[in-house]
């Protein structure tokens, strides 16, 4: 999918943003569209100075973004919904400053600058971000949940149909990331995101970019991810064959069959779990709990899970691969409605939108 505007528009906005991992100058708070959750927060390390007060609902933050509920918390900080004058509810994670490293921080702001890169609908809107004395923040939209959660919906029954309509957009955003030369590193079931508007309509979209990389500006080393969706290549620390793309499609190979099963195919990805050690003698075995996938549906999956890195799909096959078989299911998926339309609050997409970001920075930089 295209972007609604290019990413020099974009950059002329990151006043204040460190150019290289090794600027330690503040972070200026500026806003933008698109990122993600991202599970800790990168912060500084422990300072002299006495410990932040306490974040909890009621507190306000940013001038006028109050928090009023407690959602969940992450290995650095606590995620709140929140809420502005005038507003939509949106979800705010807030980050204590201290008691971390600077490699952690040095990270987020890595992660900050690929963001701006980054402006699609498959992707978590991101409305603002921050530092203040004491605790750095993410505003961004409120998601309904994870993909997961979607799946378990009572609603929702004919679970494998809506697994592969759900994918058609995961593909869309892995497809966008790619496009831009962005990898995400990260993909899981949890960092997948359903968002269902008031006429039913659901869009997916991508969180935590934590991990992401670039080839051109980026360390691919030491590599990252949850366990469970980590390539062979990954597992195994060859760095010489590692390359963050196809191992986005690896991982996208599990989330989908995950989906589809209910579970994934085998702990780890190394010939010591004995589940994956029976898939690298017969490819087939993963499907003996489903026999009745179509050809082409098994296709798809087996072409992610090649555990030879060199002979996996990039995403443009992979993206073809799944049209053929969309085109055989379509008569079979449920009339779940999936759209693929723009953020449904706070759309600064185009050039009206970018006027009305540029002013939102200006009058934070002030």
């Amino acid at each position: 999918m295209n972007p609604t505007h290019d990413d020099n528009n974009r950059n002329q906005y990151l006043t204040g943003m460190p150019e290289n991992d090794d600027d330690q100058s503040e972070l200026v708070c500026y806003a933008t569209m698109n990122t993600r959750f991202v599970d800790g927060f990168p912060g500084q390390e422990t300072s002299s100075r006495p410990d932040p007060p306490l974040v909890r609902v009621g507190t306000r933050i940013d001038g006028n973004l109050t928090l009023t509920r407690e959602l969940g918390s992450g290995a650095f900080g606590l995620v709140f919904e929140a809420s502005r004058p005038g507003k939509a509810m949106c979800a705010v994670k807030v980050f204590s400053k201290h008691h971390t490293k600077n490699s952690h921080l040095r990270q987020f702001r890595r992660e900050m600058r690929l963001s701006v890169r980054l402006n699609n609908n498959h992707i978590v809107a991101v409305y603002n971000i921050g530092e203040e004395d004491d605790y750095a923040f993410i505003e961004m939209e409120q998601c309904d949940g994870t993909v997961g959660e979607l799946l378990a919906d009572p609603r929702d029954a004919r679970k494998e149909e809506v697994a592969w309509v759900v994918f058609g957009q995961m593909l869309d955003g892995v497809a966008y990331m790619h496009s831009r030369g962005v990898a995400h590193r990260d993909i899981k079931s949890r960092n997948c995101l359903y968002t269902r508007a008031s006429n039913g309509q659901i869009r997916i979209c991508w969180a935590d970019l934590g991990l992401a990389v670039t080839v051109a500006k980026d360390p691919l080393w030491p590599v990252g991810g949850t366990v469970a969706y980590r390539s062979p290549e990954l597992t195994a620390g060859d760095q010489a064959v590692y390359n963050p793309f196809t191992s986005d499609i690896w991982a996208l190979g599990i989330v989908l069959y995950t989906m589809i099963f209910g579970s994934g195919p085998w702990v780890e990805a190394k010939a010591s779990d004995p589940a994956f050690s029976a898939y690298m003698s017969d490819r087939n075995i993963i499907f003996a709990r489903m026999p009745h996938l179509t050809p082409e549906a098994k296709d798809v999956v087996l072409a992610c899970l090649r555990v030879c890195s060199r002979e996996r799909d990039d995403i443009s096959a992979l993206s073809h691969r799944f049209r053929n078989v969309r085109h055989l299911l379509l008569p079979l998926l449920p009339p779940l409605p999936l759209s693929s339309v723009s953020h449904p609050v706070d759309d600064l997409s185009g050039s009206k939108g970018m006027k009305q970001k540029k002013r939102r920075v200006e009058k934070v930089e002030e």
